[in-house]
C-alpha cells in the first residue's frame, strides 16, 4: 500500500479538490481495477476529506478548525 502526504492552508475552500492520486495495475480486466481509500492518521481527523474510490480525487468536505489543534 502506498501512502501520500499533502499540506493545505487552513482557509482552503470546502468542496475543492485537494489532490489527485493515481495508480495502475498490470493485470487484465477486473484484476486490474484500482480502488482508492483514505485512512486518517488520527481519529479526530476523520471526516475532513473524501476520496472518489474510482478516480482518486480527494476533496476537502469540512472546514479545517485550527482552534481544535491549538
Amino acid at each position: 500500500m502506498q501512502s501520500y502526504e499533502e499540506s493545505i492552508p487552513q482557509d482552503f475552500p470546502v468542496n475543492r479538490e485537494v489532490m489527485r492520486i493515481s495508480a495502475t495495475d498490470l493485470d487484465d480486466g477486473n484484476n486490474s481495477r484500482v480502488l482508492y481509500t483514505l485512512e486518517p492518521a488520527r481519529p479526530e481527523d476523520a471526516g475532513y476529506f473524501r476520496v472518489d474510490v474510482n478516480t482518486g480525487v480527494i476533496n476537502l468536505i469540512k472546514a479545517i478548525d485550527v482552534s481544535f489543534y491549538s
